[in-house]
């Protein structure tokens, strides 16, 4: 098992603490510590021990609120949407497996894919067709040796949705070769309109929704993300987990309880004012002018 190096992380690695003004960032402006908490003394009297592998039950729950279908049992936190991704491919995926990846797409699925020696085949979003999805162009791609169909809804960076539509076009050639998908939606709660783009959650039996705190919350340094899939490929995840990051980290954690909760009392309340998504934590933030467009232009990688 050798993994191609990942080129756009490197150099991002390499640059993105040494320049003034960064272009190309993915996410809105990271919070502080100050905004995020409800009050900061609190976490001070947090013991800094071992957090639940799985995540707590808790936050769990949490995510689960958002993802339809889905109960505590659906959801496991990950160090990021990026280690939800990776737990996904190594428990799926294996060598002499095909796996369709939508394009553009993050490289991190790809990389992993071609690592664990698996042949990718690319199904790419075109501008002639207003980067949305060519499903015959996909169908084709997919055959009997087809492990798993990898998407990112909103795309980025074309920020194309897939519809309800859509996606259970998407679902239907999946299970017609006993496929999996792996819906990265990350970027799922950024969207400019009133209306929250539709997701793979519960609309099938062999899929895996990833996605964290990073983009749309503005929280990339929590590095908590998490993956929404069937009980037992949870179980599975969580096995090779044991092998990577053990565990949530603490602090972390219990910030993700508060970033994303629906109470009028947090600075993320549901509620918003200027018809941004209902999840957009800069439109609900208090005091925030109803023309706010903090996700405009879209972010690119």
């Amino acid at each position: 098992m050798k993994f191609p190096t990942f080129d756009m992380e490197r150099m991002q690695s390499v640059w993105e603490h040494q320049i003034r003004y960064d272009l190309s960032e993915s996410g809105v402006e990271a919070l502080t510590l100050e905004e995020a908490a409800r009050d900061p003394r609190e976490l001070m009297r947090t013991k800094l021990g071992y957090a639940e592998g799985v995540g707590r039950e808790a936050t769990r729950a949490l995510v689960a609120s958002f993802h339809s279908g889905s109960g505590p049992e659906h959801v496991m936190l990950t160090t990021g949407t990026s280690e939800a991704n990776f737990l996904t491919l190594m428990t799926l995926v294996s060598a002499g497996d095909e796996v369709v990846v939508v394009m553009p797409n993050y490289m991190q699925v790809h990389g992993i894919a071609t690592g664990l020696g698996a042949r990718v085949r690319e199904v790419w979003l075109r501008e002639e067709r207003g980067w949305t999805i060519d499903l015959d162009a996909l169908a084709a791609a997919v055959n009997a040796k087809t492990k798993l169909i990898c998407v990112c809804t909103p795309n980025n960076p074309t920020a194309q949705a897939l519809t309800r539509g859509e996606i259970g076009r998407i679902v239907e050639i999946a299970d017609r070769h006993g496929a999996w998908i792996l819906a990265d939606e990350v970027y799922r709660g950024a969207e400019l309109g009133s209306e929250e783009s539709a997701s793979f959650s519960g609309r099938g039996e062999r899929i895996v929704v990833s996605g964290g705190l990073s983009k749309v919350y503005g929280l990339p340094g929590l590095r908590i993300g998490w993956l929404v899939a069937p009980p037992v490929e949870v179980e599975s995840a969580l096995r090779l987990k044991d092998y990577t990051t053990i565990a949530p980290a603490t602090l972390s954690e219990q910030l993700a309880e508060i970033a994303p909760a629906p109470a009028a009392s947090t600075p993320f309340a549901w509620s918003s004012r200027c018809g941004a998504s209902p999840r957009c934590a800069i439109a609900a933030w208090p005091g925030t002018p109803r023309n706010c467009t903090p996700c405009s232009p879209w972010p690119i990688w």
